[in-house]
């Protein structure tokens, strides 16, 4: 989207990609300081995309979704399609930045070889943090 927005002349505005696009390039360069990092936030992304799609049917009610279904069938599923996407894309990108060789290129210059604890557990807090907070505010909206 933000190669097609550039090409034609539109305007853009998310700065998230930009930074994507360049790390994408550094990892593939083999820079080491951005496969620790790139590693890092696939391991937060996943554990706070999948949380999410754990706790989503306690957050967000049936009747909700299936109001949203009716409103709009097609763009429900291209939606969910899209977000699905994302979550595998963000999970396979953590598998192959973990396979034993990038792992022993990463211990070979000096880094811990061992899996983003943290950036699980964060992960894992902001969503269900998140998710807490929307159930509290619901709860509070109907008092």
């Amino acid at each position: 989207m933000m190669v097609y927005c550039i090409v034609n002349g539109l305007s853009y505005s998310s700065s998230f990609n930009v930074f994507a696009v360049f790390a994408g390039y550094f990892v593939m360069q083999g820079n080491v300081r951005a496969i620790r990092w790139v590693t890092f936030f696939a391991a937060f992304l996943s554990a706070t995309f999948v949380t999410l799609l754990i706790v989503l049917p306690i957050v967000v009610p049936m009747s909700d979704i299936s109001d949203a279904f009716e409103r709009s069938p097609i763009g429900l599923a291209l939606s969910s399609l899209f977000s699905l996407a994302a979550v595998i894309l963000t999970i396979w990108t953590y598998q192959q930045l973990r396979r034993p060789p990038v792992v022993d290129v990463l211990v070979k210059e000096g880094n811990a070889g061992t899996a983003p604890t943290f950036a699980f557990l964060a992960g894992f807090l902001l969503a269900a943090g998140l998710s807490a907070a929307v159930l509290a505010e619901g709860d509070a909206a109907f008092r």
